[in-house]
């Protein structure tokens, strides 16, 4: 093989390992990933603090707003949490929340504060209040993906903020009844696609529409950090993205192969 047919199967080798890069899903099962599964997380564990994945720190405004910070809630439908009364009145049991979508991140509600083991509430309960604001903090850009909102029903909302490295923003509005209430039979959950420019239409009631505001000349491929608002109760699941691709350190590997053949060819 010549040189430079050599040379040229290395940048296209480099490409290919670049735009391959493996999504990565934040499920809460653990503080890894869906694809490489770390420690254990069990149902109404403290979330606050956790880096998942190695790469995305979790924080929240519970210093400021009246709720607990991120907690863990199984939303297995006859799972630990599907207990109480069969009708949704009894704010002690959160029947919309079981999409069976295994661990979700909610607001622990400042109603339920007991730990009998520290660091996991004995009753997990999402904060009914409005903002509660959770703060993914990546370590390098990623692209995000998808993320699953929970019981976007009666008159909670969401918005969910995507930041670039150079400070701008892509806005998702997703409006009351977005995902409806599983207890009235609606699903109860849908994906939000964080690639979409465009409204993505809900299975709610009425199936409202979601709306996207691109704040600046905003770079999806470089994200940094990514906030969950949630005005109401409500909760997260799945949150998909791909790293940042090592193409800056893959040519670095690569130019030290190719000094290295040139040194054996000459």
């Amino acid at each position: 093989m010549s040189s430079k047919n050599w040379i040229l199967g290395i940048l296209f080798g480099l490409a290919v390992s670049s735009s391959t890069q493996a999504a990565v899903t934040i499920d809460f099962e653990t503080n890894g990933s869906a694809e490489t599964p770390g420690t254990n997380i069990v149902n109404g564990q403290t979330l606050d603090g956790t880096t998942f994945a190695g790469v995305a720190t979790l924080t929240s405004n519970a210093a400021s707003r009246p709720h607990l910070g991120g907690a863990a809630f199984d939303t297995t439908d006859g799972g630990v949490n599907d207990t109480g009364p069969a009708n949704d009145n009894n704010p002690l049991w959160d029947h919309d929340l079981l999409v069976n979508s295994g661990n979700a991140l909610i607001a622990q509600n400042n109603d339920f504060p007991t730990q009998t083991t520290p660091g996991i509430f004995d009753r997990p309960n999402d904060f009914a209040g409005n903002n509660a604001v959770f703060t993914l903090d990546f370590t390098s850009p990623v692209t995000l993906l998808s993320i699953d909102a929970i019981d976007v029903n009666g008159n909670m909302n969401m918005l969910i903020t995507l930041f670039d490295l150079g400070g701008n923003s892509r806005e998702y509005f997703l409006p009351v009844n977005w995902t409806g209430d599983v207890t009235a039979g609606f699903q109860g959950y849908e994906t939000l696609d964080l690639t979409a420019t465009t409204p993505q239409v809900g299975v709610g009631p009425g199936t409202p529409s979601s709306s996207v505001t691109t704040i600046g000349s905003f770079d999806p491929t470089n994200v940094i950090q990514m906030t969950i608002d949630i005005d109401g109760s409500g909760a997260v699941d799945n949150i998909v993205f791909i790293p940042e691709p090592a193409t800056m350190s893959l040519l670095g590997l690569g130019s030290m192969i190719l000094l290295r053949k040139r040194k054996k060819l000459s």
